[in-house]
């Protein structure tokens, strides 16, 4: 009911206050991925070697502060100023698509990523079959679209490099938990988001070099 009301009856008009709105939002966020931290806490401290459980949680809290960062170090960041340049009258409706629907598929991701992270540790040395293996990959793509879903609404195009990323993570990451096992599944997955961390930063890079924030003190 609260997801189908906004498409039926329109959003009506209340004021959304951009600071707060994104730092509660934000927070939220922070609790999920530390849940997910907790939980693969739990799958560790079960197995039997400790050199596993080392590894295990070493590559599981990677994953994680790669999650971390595709969110609050471009999209939680840029979207307050975002959803403020969004006219009075039609802020209401981009606050509900971008920290409603999308932001839901983001803490979904997050949560079948969690889940899926502790399936990986559980299969860490051999490899899984069925849903166990499905829900690591799972997880992230639903973060990652979730995630481009989210900019789309505020900036008003696809970052193709997250949807890339989520295509690449499902024909890697799944045959690696499957055929292989949790290590090399965890590894992999890790290594892509980094590869989109470092890619998006050198993006990043390139757009302010060659802006006149950085030209116009330039001789």
């Amino acid at each position: 009911m609260e997801l189908s009301t906004p498409l039926v009856t329109g959003v009506g008009e209340f004021t959304v206050g951009v600071g707060h709105f994104v730092e509660r939002h934000g927070l939220a966020v922070i609790i999920v991925l530390g849940e997910s931290i907790t939980g693969v806490g739990a799958a560790t401290s079960s197995l039997g070697s400790v050199s596993t459980a080392i590894v295990g949680a070493l590559l599981a809290l990677a994953l994680t502060a790669a999650m971390w960062w595709l969110y609050f170090g471009r999209e939680e960041r840029e979207s307050e100023a975002r959803l403020e340049q969004v006219p009075a009258d039609r802020r209401p409706r981009a606050a509900v698509y971008a920290f409603g629907y999308a932001y839901y598929t983001i803490i979904f991701g997050v949560a079948v990523a969690a889940v899926g992270m502790e399936e990986a540790i559980g299969s860490f040395g051999h490899s899984s079959h069925g849903l166990p293996a499905a829900l690591l990959p799972l997880g992230i793509c639903l973060y990652l679209v979730g995630l481009a879903w989210f900019h789309r609404t505020l900036a008003g195009n696809w970052p193709w490099p997250r949807l890339a990323a989520a295509l690449v993570v499902a024909a890697l990451v799944t045959p690696a938990a499957r055929w292989v096992g949790g290590a090399a599944a965890l590894a992999i997955a890790a290594l892509i988001l980094l590869a989109l961390i470092v890619w998006e930063g050198r993006q990043d890079g390139d757009r302010y070099v060659g802006g006149t924030e950085c030209g116009k003190d330039q001789p």
